[in-house]
């Protein structure tokens, strides 16, 4: 089964947290979280909300952005919004490094997939939009039910998106070598080179391996989007806010 499995649509609706079911008391002192409900409960009761377009509408409006069912494709839609898709896979680890919020398909003991979208992340729990509600679910569970493949939106600096290289010149150069270096902790470039050199291409080389991808030498949409969440800008939604 694919994470682009699509069933009718289902208009998306205001998002409600559900309560937790309560545990017993615990002893003196000591720290407990609520019981988290059962994952491969809520969704057979939410069978008829996990569509792949009620998933698309939840997670576009964590961008304050709009989909809109039956109309064209949905990274088309993103597209226009200033936003990129980008289909990923490598489970929960590649799922914190990315640390966006992200549409996974889940499959239940019956073999039905339902689309849900992690909003955030925490050390072994997982905040899940399906349907109107937002469950506080456990890690443990997601995984079990969960392929590792996930797509997520990212917001690119610029429109050029395309994969930059040695020998590539112009904007998204300059600005590729910038958040570069901003992430390296390396002082702002005052020459602002334009050009895809060496210098530029070994800062690329240390990023990707410090994250887990090809140690190729090209920015393409994964170091790119990669080096965005990296960053960790504030103005866009992530799974796990950044330490202070």
């Amino acid at each position: 089964w694919s994470l682009l499995y699509a069933a009718p649509a289902a208009a998306p609706a205001a998002i409600v947290v559900a309560a937790a079911a309560p545990v017993a008391a615990p002893l003196p002192g000591a720290a407990t979280l609520p019981a988290a409900p059962d994952l491969a409960t809520i969704l057979r009761g939410a069978a008829a909300v996990t569509d792949l377009d009620g998933a698309y509408a939840r997670l576009f409006s964590l961008w304050s952005a709009r989909y809109v069912a039956g109309s064209e494709d949905a990274c088309s839609q993103a597209l226009r919004q200033g936003l990129e898709c980008l289909n990923e896979e490598g489970g929960l680890d590649m799922l914190r490094r990315f640390n966006r919020p992200a549409i996974l398909a889940l499959e239940d003991r019956s073999g039905a997939v339902h689309q849900v979208v992690v909003a955030s992340l925490q050390t072994d729990r997982a905040r899940v939009m399906i349907g109107e509600a937002a469950h506080e679910v456990v890690l443990t569970q997601l995984q079990e039910l969960w392929n590792g493949e996930f797509l997520l939106l990212w917001k690119p600096p610029q429109l050029d998106t395309r994969s930059l290289a040695m020998g590539a010149r112009g904007e998204p150069v300059q600005t590729l070598r910038r958040r570069l270096r901003q992430w390296a902790g390396l002082a702002p470039d005052t020459a602002a080179l334009d050009l895809y050199d060496e210098a530029l291409r070994t800062l690329v080389i240390q990023f990707q391996r410090r994250n887990g991808l090809a140690a190729d030498g090209v920015a393409g949409a994964r170091t790119q989007a990669l080096l965005d969440a990296s960053l960790s800008p504030t103005d866009t939604p992530l799974l796990r806010a950044a330490n202070p």
